[in-house]
């Protein structure tokens, strides 16, 4: 950190005494495996029709129902951190934790399961005045109080994490990379009906996957050199002076991670049958 008074940089050593709650971001598609391993990695919406909404919601602000808005904004965000503050120190338990399901074919999904668990019960803590609070003695002398996860948390928690997070999460594959790849992969099914030709026998450049995904040089250029290196992409030997010419494998796979997880309702169905 820079000194105040000699405005050099100097180590300073800061002591906290956790749990934390850490929010990361980066422009960077390689994210450290560690952060992986102990975060929800979540990956923003390149697509035109947001970047249309943000142009919108830019435009807005510049107007006076704009200037209105972001001031009723500020007020709620103030009632939100009010409403943290009145939260209590509480256990919380998860009594059909031991019936939910997990994708486990990769041992990071140990972790990934238990930040998913954790999400399940820091949803019941936040809604802890809409819980009815339990005794329980455990000993003549000793008599803990704790609330308990129901279904309706389990539901906002699997809503949480079908939107793209899991993907995210447990894909190995960075999302912007996946993202082109379910693109070219549309842009070459097209092809494929079109001309009649497998689509694993198209051979394409990147000019043409730019001018379909109107996506930036950098980027198509950046994720292609990911996708091959993930053996995605097979890049085909040309003369020197022309354009690389690439070719989808077939040893490119669909993510349905959420399938291996218990729906909502069929977590209903059992407690129900319990």
């Amino acid at each position: 950190m820079k000194d105040t008074v000699s405005g050099e940089i100097k180590t300073v050593s800061i002591t906290v005494n956790g749990p934390i709650s850490l929010a990361e971001t980066t422009t960077s598609t390689n994210i450290n495996p560690e952060n992986l391993n102990r975060c929800f990695v979540l990956s923003i919406d390149e697509s035109e029709e947001q970047t249309r909404i943000i142009h919108q919601l830019q435009r807005k602000n510049y107007t006076l129902k704009g200037y209105l808005q972001k001031r009723e904004l500020t007020k709620i965000l103030e009632k939100n951190i009010f409403a943290q503050r009145l939260l209590k120190p509480v256990l919380a338990f998860n009594p059909y934790a031991e019936s939910l399901t997990f994708p486990s074919s990769s041992l990071k999904t140990r972790r990934d399961n238990e930040k998913f668990l954790r999400l399940i019960n820091a949803i019941c803590f936040l809604h802890q005045y809409q819980r009815k609070l339990k005794r329980k003695k455990i000993s003549e002398h000793e008599v803990i109080e704790y609330i308990e996860c129901t279904p309706q948390d389990y539901r906002i928690a699997h809503d949480l994490l079908s939107d793209g997070v899991l993907d995210n999460t447990l894909d190995d594959l960075p999302a912007s990379a996946r993202k082109l790849l379910e693109l070219i992969k549309k842009y070459l099914q097209g092809r494929s009906n079109r001309d009649n030709i497998p689509i694993d026998k198209i051979i394409f450049e990147r000019k043409e996957i730019r001018e379909y995904t109107s996506w930036s040089f950098a980027q198509v250029r950046n994720n292609f050199r990911i996708l091959r290196d993930y053996e995605y992409l097979q890049l085909i030997k040309v003369k020197n002076g022309l354009a690389n010419q690439y070719r989808l494998t077939a040893n490119y796979s669909d993510l349905d991670f959420l399938n291996t997880i218990l729906k909502p309702e069929e977590l209903e169905k059992r407690i129900a049958c319990a």
